[in-house]
């Protein structure tokens, strides 16, 4: 009878406390937390996607993507579907559309067409570089282009990493400044997330990366038969491609694990977990397990080696938000890149100087990316240091 008293007892006090933290839980979850401003966000964005699918436009391929494929890519992808209506990312100032150029990336495409004549300016990254999730005229090589006049090339494609710049580097930056009369600026964006582990896949395949430029004067440069051929094939053969295969697709992926639903975060208690610091959101990344330099110094010093006296190159690293993306190992990243480039004798630009990684206003209203405004202020830090 006393233990029946006991354990009832012990339950009605466990619940007792577990009931209003619950409640503080769902509150804290869907009006508080990122994760439920995300999650409600994201549920809207469904039918933007399938509309745009609908319309003629294709998701963006990306290359870490690709690589993650169970099917290896013949070569090292650089981009997306060349010359292809894209529909990309919803962070609050709508659906990104734009149409590819003929490598696959975010540029017009006639851009290509005066590389030779003039100095350019080439920026290489991840979703930062890439624009995510701002129109055009917000996107930094835009911002880049029109304040310095010179012709700037987006480089960038969202999930890339480390091992998809150094791919970059030597395919189609290396063919292009060994041939260029020009001086020519080559920079690439790290952000918090690029702090990323050897791969072993990624640096096999990064092994057989070859020069995909072929240079045609009349056309300006652009990419080999081969690249072109065995990318497309490879896109089209391995994801789908008609509306009723790629709408599947979304919803699919609309789809999320039990432990990643509302109902889990909720139940377990982790927005209070995490507001108390018992949840690491972010894990550290620190590539303990590469047998060599870490992928980003190796990125940084491809990029010294690639420019030496034939262009100017110059590392940006942009700071990850408090509220949407937190890391307590960010500032020992940016230190280790800082140190690198230094010792690489490559000029840095810490994002951090104009970007406040705890001011929302400075990221999207719907996610984790830099603001219209956060773009420009950065945008503008890198004008005045080169």
């Amino acid at each position: 009878m006393r233990l029946k008293s006991l354990l009832i007892n012990s339950l009605l006090s466990s619940f007792s406390i577990y009931i209003p933290l619950l409640a503080f839980s769902y509150y804290e979850y869907n009006f508080m937390s990122r994760f439920g401003v995300e999650k409600r966000f994201q549920d809207n964005n469904l039918g933007q996607r399938i509309s745009a699918i609908n319309s003629g436009y294709k998701p963006v391929f990306f290359p870490d993507k690709l690589i993650s494929n169970k099917k290896i890519p013949p070569i090292y992808p650089i981009g997306s579907l060349p010359l292809t209506p894209t529909y990309y990312c919803n962070e609050g100032y709508g659906l990104i559309t734009y149409e590819t150029d003929r490598f696959g990336l975010r540029n017009s495409d006639a851009k290509w067409n005066t590389v030779n004549l003039q100095s350019n300016i080439f920026v290489i990254g991840d979703s930062f570089a890439h624009g995510a999730c701002v129109p055009e005229s917000s996107t930094i090589s835009y911002i880049l282009g029109t304040s310095t006049k010179q012709n700037t090339l987006n480089l960038a494609t969202a999930s890339n990493g480390p091992y998809e710049y150094q791919a970059i580097l030597k395919s189609l930056i290396v063919p292009f400044i060994k041939n260029s009369p020009n001086s020519n600026k080559v920079i690439i964006i790290f952000y918090d997330n690029d702090n990323k582990p050897y791969q072993h896949k990624k640096a096999e395949l990064l092994k057989s990366a070859s020069f995909i430029l072929e240079p045609a004067f009349e056309e300006g440069v652009k990419p080999t038969d081969n690249y072109k051929t065995n990318i497309t094939k490879f896109i089209k053969e391995n994801y789908p491609q008609t509306p009723e295969g790629m709408i599947s697709k979304v919803k699919e992926k609309q789809k999320i694990p039990f432990k990643h639903s509302s109902f889990y975060y909720i139940s377990t208690l982790h927005p209070i977990r995490l507001r108390v610091g018992l949840v690491n959101f972010q894990p550290s990344t620190s590539p303990t397990n590469n047998p060599t330099n870490s992928p980003s110094e190796d990125s940084i010093s491809l990029l010294s080696e690639v420019c030496q006296s034939k262009c100017e190159p110059i590392v940006v690293y942009i700071p990850n938000s408090n509220y949407w993306r937190p890391n307590s190992d960010s500032s020992n990243y940016k230190k280790e890149l800082k140190e690198i480039s230094k010792k690489m004798g490559i000029k840095f630009i810490d994002g951090e100087d104009v970007i406040d990684k705890s001011n929302r206003k400075d990221y999207s209203p719907k996610g984790g990316h830099l603001s219209i405004g956060g773009y420009k202020k950065l945008a503008d830090l890198i004008i005045k240091e080169i």
